[in-house]
């Protein structure tokens, strides 16, 4: 976690996924996280991450995908 003083704080072992995005709604308290395969959902007290849903994409040569919330819209970008 990054707080808005820049300091950052470990939460757990790790996600145990290899996540090439992530973001975090502040409205919903909820960290999102994606890797090519998958939607998750991080939990901030231990950093296990639990599945949404398939992304349902065909990725090849691995690209790199990110995330973005927008607080006002309340949307989830990838």
């Amino acid at each position: 976690v990054q707080h808005p003083d820049g300091s950052v704080e470990t939460i757990g072992g790790g996600t145990g996924v290899m996540a090439s995005g992530m973001d975090y709604d502040d409205t919903n308290g909820i960290l999102y996280a994606v890797d090519e395969i998958y939607l998750y959902t991080v939990s901030t007290t231990d950093g296990t991450a639990t599945p949404v849903g398939a992304l349902g994409l065909e990725i090849t040569g691995g690209f790199a995908l990110g995330l973005a919330y927008d607080e006002c819209a309340g949307v989830l970008y990838m």
